[in-house]
């Protein structure tokens, strides 16, 4: 199971990365569908309705399987293969998320490491059960339709991490804080319950219907924040003060524009930082926030030219830049010396310190 699974991952990795799907599946088109597919596999998991495949491919798969019992590794491996296909209506949603997340990502260790996990643990409770002779299966009960329940929810939120690449911070702050007080009220916090487990389900319940109704109060105050969500009540005081920072970034679209800036860099004896950005891209967003609006950073502006490639339209020519240095897309950083000559690449996303330590490096090695 683990390795039919982790072969499923790398595979849509890849074919994901060779197509540049993570970039074509960033259209506002294509996230709304993957959105709305992942309510409708949410769905699912809520009891509306039950995804398994045909009845007549299911017939073939358990004839298959049990003919294969008690052969030849082959045979045996082949059964492990087919028997997630069987169970369908059990994994088929998050299997199906799980793929369809990984498609957008275009990272193949990414889509091998997160299906083998999943297969981890779906085969070791298996095993558990197999040595324990039936001792460590637990009892059916209403809390496993709270766990598909949970799982349900997971879905949804995939579905608000997608689409909130496209709607403003306010709007998918919104959306957050509708689906975490709605789960918080299926979790009923006021119920009363003399049992343990009743208790703590119920001061779960109860924090994550606080932490919603404060992540929506954070819109309507208009300073949208998951992280911090009453942060405006102590800010409130000083709005009249807060002015807007200059970005970090210079950031451009042409390539020929970009080219012009890194040669007036290259005149004039600076560093170049590139930077390889786009609106779709999660772990740029991030680094906007945490990393490069660190005033710390300013103090090399006199030694660094920091530009900022915008990838969001994915032209042609921007992907001729890329394919020049050998990068697939964001985020990423290429360090440039004062001559031109490229020091460093960097993939994926890093903190502050991680990058103050590379600019650092290369600023030493002038």
């Amino acid at each position: 199971m683990s390795f039919s699974y982790s072969l499923a991952g790398v595979l849509v990795g890849i074919f994901g990365a060779q197509l540049n799907l993570q970039a074509l599946f960033q259209a506002p088109g294509v996230l709304i569908g993957f959105s709305a597919l992942f309510v409708l596999l949410s769905l699912s998991m809520f009891g509306f309705y039950e995804l398994q495949l045909p009845m007549f491919l299911r017939d073939r798969l358990d004839k298959l399987s049990q003919r294969s019992v008690g052969g030849p590794y082959l045979g045996v491996g082949i059964m492990g293969a087919v028997s997630a296909l069987i169970v369908s209506p059990c994994v088929s949603a998050p299997l199906a998320g799980a793929l369809i997340y990984i498609s957008t990502t275009g990272d193949a260790v990414l889509g091998g490491s997160v299906l083998f996990v999943m297969s981890l643990g779906m085969g070791v409770p298996l095993l558990l059960v197999g040595l324990g002779g039936g001792k460590f299966l637990p009892k059916a009960g209403m809390w496993m339709m709270q766990v598909k329940a949970a799982f349900g929810v997971i879905l949804l939120g995939v579905a608000v991490v997608l689409v909130s690449r496209i709607v403003s911070e306010t709007v998918s702050v919104y959306l957050w804080a509708l689906l975490i007080i709605v789960y918080a009220i299926h979790l009923a916090p006021f119920e009363s319950s003399s049992n343990g487990w009743g208790k703590t389900r119920q001061g779960i319940a109860f924090a994550l219907l606080l932490y919603g109704v404060a992540v929506f109060s954070s819109g309507l105050a208009g300073k949208p924040s998951l992280e911090k969500p009453l942060g405006y009540v102590s800010s409130g005081s000083n709005a009249g003060m807060v002015t807007e920072e200059q970005p970090l970034f210079d950031r451009i679209k042409d390539v020929e524009t970009l080219k012009s800036a890194m040669q007036q860099a290259k005149l004039n004896g600076k560093v170049v930082v590139l930077d390889m950005y786009a609106d779709w891209c999660t772990a740029c967003l991030e680094m906007e926030k945490n990393v490069f609006s660190n005033q710390d950073l300013k103090a090399y502006t006199n030694k660094v030219s920091f530009l900022q490639l915008d990838l969001t339209d994915n032209t042609s020519q921007q992907q001729e830049f890329l394919s020049k240095y050998g990068v697939f897309g964001p985020p990423t950083l290429l360090f440039f010396s004062s001559n031109g000559d490229l020091k460093d690449v960097r993939q994926g996303e890093m903190d502050f310190m991680q990058f103050d330590s590379i600019l650092k490096s290369t600023l030493a090695n002038l």
